[in-house]
């Protein structure tokens, strides 16, 4: 089974080869649902409102994680990242109100 990582950020300190080329693009919430079905999920989110914000988009409970990921070649990842500091004491509930502050990218690792 084919194993996405969910990620937070790209670490270029991740990157267990000398040398890899990294295709990276911006997808939906849609997108991103079609591209986890049927794979294995390993999160790397370190922070519990990342991690809800990722299950709200991807509709699947994404647990915390501070374990520190390592990409190789073959591996993808789906990132979530934020465009946007949320003001202070803002709960995320919707689809909507994730998108007002984090983007998604899909990222493959060759």
């Amino acid at each position: 089974m084919t194993e996405i990582l969910l990620l937070n950020a790209l670490p270029l300190n991740a990157i267990s080869q000398g040398e890899v080329v990294i295709k990276a693009r911006r997808i939906s919430p849609e997108e991103a649902r079609r591209i986890i079905e049927g794979k294995q999920l390993r999160s790397f989110i370190g922070h519990e409102a990342t991690a809800n914000a990722l299950s709200i988009l991807l509709g699947v409970n994404v647990p915390t994680n501070r374990a520190n990921a390592t990409l190789t070649k073959g591996s993808e990842a789906l990132i979530i990242v934020l465009v946007q500091r949320l003001p202070e004491g803002q709960v995320i509930r919707s689809v909507e109100e994730v998108l007002r502050f984090f983007q998604l990218w899909h990222v493959k690792v060759e």
